[in-house]
């Protein structure tokens, strides 16, 4: 198992390299200067013990396909320049100390297939602006999402309502927003959704009525 910090010069020098797993080590200490992997691919460093801030650099990383940064203790916010990746297929944040909101940039992402942002204390409203000019709420987060195959943002602060623009996640096969502070009602458009396997939706202060919609999801496993 690997221990200690990684020095700055490791990627100095590997500036050629294109896939970095570090996955399920002791490795500690922030992540700096990593820009100078121009030409990465795939970052897999989950279930180490990095900390600090995930450096804003990474969305200079214009090749990047895929960033795993899971069971971390990185903190802070999510950095806006992530939405400069536009071939990101995949962004896994999940059970770190992110204690932030997300940021509007991210819907930029169009070829993300999966997002996870579970288990953080990530706060702030659904839906969220895509607009970069506009601080103003609005109910278009999602419809750069198309390609997204999981959805995960449970066990964090979100509030407001599920938008109902969700139903524009076609290609959806697992949607967890549980354990939020989610409001209002399930909107209909779920019910679009039918590569739906997994839909888990508990722990908000939902109310309303079941829409009749739901029951279009002929695959569902697991509500």
């Amino acid at each position: 198992m690997l221990t200690g910090e990684i020095s700055e010069a490791v990627y100095a020098n590997l500036v050629n390299l294109e896939y970095l797993n570090l996955t399920a080590n002791s490795l500690q200490g922030p992540i700096s200067n990593i820009s100078t992997l121009s030409q990465l691919k795939e970052i897999q460093i989950g279930n180490n013990l990095f900390s600090g801030l995930i450096p804003g650099d990474i969305g200079l990383l214009s090749e990047l396909q895929m960033i795993e940064m899971y069971n971390n203790s990185f903190e802070g916010a999510i950095p806006s320049y992530i939405g400069q990746l536009r071939q990101l297929e995949k962004l896994d944040f999940h059970q770190n100390l992110l204690n932030s909101s997300i940021p509007s940039e991210l819907g930029l992402c169009s070829s993300l297939t999966f997002l996870a942002l579970a288990m953080n204390s990530i706060s702030g409203e659904l839906p969220l602006s895509l607009s970069l000019q506009s601080s103003e709420l609005s109910p278009y987060f999602f419809t750069n999402w198309t390609e997204l195959i999981s959805l995960q943002l449970q066990n964090n602060s979100l509030s407001g309502e599920i938008p109902p623009e969700i139903g524009s996640l076609t290609k959806l096969s697992y949607l967890y927003l549980y354990r939020n502070l989610l409001s209002g009602s399930i909107p209909a458009g779920i019910g679009s959704l039918e590569n739906l396997l997994e839909l888990d939706l508990s722990n908000n202060n939902l109310s309303g009525q079941i829409p009749t919609t739901l029951w279009n999801l002929s695959n569902l496993q697991i509500l």
